[in-house]
């Protein structure tokens, strides 16, 4: 039997191909506890329902972690630009995806968003509805 070399998808880094994706086992060990997180991230906010790169942004995680649980069957994300067309962060209307170019931005310098912070977002938005 040959070994057969490949790169990991995630990280790039050449192992020893098992079968199945390719993906390294130091990702696929790392990916086994990222999707406790997500999975407990998106139970904790029932409410959002985002695409990939938003999930990716809003946890501070990378993309191709959060695409490689979703090709896994681990997570069921709605697709690029199949969003609500209302922020769901500040409620404004929004192209495609679910949080406007203005939270986008806001996100964008920030590498995670705890619970507590998307809660207070979620009820200042609240607030501004009544």
């Amino acid at each position: 039997m040959t070994v057969q070399l490949r790169n990991c998808t995630i990280c790039s880094k050449a192992y020893v191909y098992q079968g199945g994706r390719q993906i390294c086992g130091a990702c696929r060990d790392e990916l086994d506890l990222l999707f406790v997180e997500v999975r407990n991230f998106l139970r904790d906010h029932p409410r959002f329902t985002p695409n990939v790169p938003e999930l990716a942004l809003v946890m501070g995680i990378d993309e191709r972690k959060i695409q490689a649980l979703k090709d896994d069957g681990r997570l069921q994300i709605v697709g690029p630009g199949t969003g609500t067309g209302r922020c769901q962060i500040c409620g404004e209307a929004c192209e495609g995806g679910h949080i406007c170019a203005k939270c986008l931005k806001a996100l964008g310098g920030e590498s995670r968003r705890s619970s507590a912070e998307m809660f207070v977002l979620r009820r200042r938005r609240e607030k501004l509805e009544r």
